[in-house]
């Protein structure tokens, strides 16, 4: 029963490991055709039912603070959000509004994307988001492709067969480098790299470019981890090798 489990497990990153490579070749296809002048954004392909639509994002962030008190019979004039958090469902029932609950919200933080329509032709800033999102993919590709391999071999009863401390030492080792690297890439991808300059007017929340250029600790962990792992899978390899030795 368990063979089986890792059996199906090894499907299941086998279908995702060909849905990533999938993605990878849209997208690369998608952005040869935008910057060869082909195309323009967003794009829509039909493939019988099916429906496709590509288009970029440009990661934006929006900070304001919220009211703590306010007459909404007047004009917001205060420049700050009228959101209001209520125990009672009959406190709102003046015009006079105050944040009266025990948990009051202070300040929101809003972050998103804002789709851009592009025309064709040559674009930098473009082609490095597409390579980027294409490395993206492949990336997750190779990665489902190793733990497919992994759990197939788990499957046929061979957990600690010869290549599979080597294949969870690879996961590790991309894992570690893909958070490692991310940031390096989101350097490259900014607007300002490109001569771009993001202006906001009006009323209301200012949404301004957002880059984050952190190293993700987390990921870093667990790259180290599945490392940490594969060592013991490779002890248990020669723990296997040594008692097959001795009978």
């Amino acid at each position: 029963m368990r063979q089986q489990i890792f059996t199906w497990a090894s499907w299941v990153a086998a279908a995702g490991m060909v849905l990533s490579a999938a993605m990878a070749a849209w997208i690369a296809i998608s952005g040869v055709l935008l910057l060869s002048g082909v195309s323009a954004l967003p794009q829509a392909r039909d493939f019988g039912p099916f429906h496709f639509q590509t288009s970029v994002g440009i990661p934006v962030q929006g900070y304001q603070q919220v009211c703590q008190r306010a007459d909404i019979s007047h004009p917001n004039d205060d420049g700050c959000l009228r959101v209001f958090l209520h125990r009672d469902k009959n406190a709102g029932a003046t015009e006079m509004r105050t944040q009266d609950a025990g948990i009051r919200p202070t300040e929101v933080m809003l972050r998103g994307e804002a789709t851009v329509a592009v025309e064709p032709g040559w674009n930098g800033y473009l082609a490095t988001r597409y390579a980027i999102a294409v490395l993206n993919a492949a990336l997750v590709a190779v990665i489902l492709g190793l733990i497919w391999r992994l759990l197939r071999s788990a499957g046929r009863g061979n957990p600690f067969d010869a290549a599979s401390s080597s294949r969870l030492r690879r996961i590790g080792i991309l894992v570690v480098f893909a958070a490692l690297v991310g940031p390096i890439l989101t350097q490259l991808s900014r607007l300002d790299v490109y001569g771009y300059w993001w202006e906001v007017f009006g009323p209301g929340m200012d949404l301004l470019p957002y880059d984050d250029w952190g190293i993700s600790w987390s990921t870093v962990a667990m790259g180290v981890l599945v490392l940490l792992t594969a060592e013991v899978f490779r002890h248990g390899q020669d723990l296997q090798i040594e008692q097959e030795l001795t009978v």
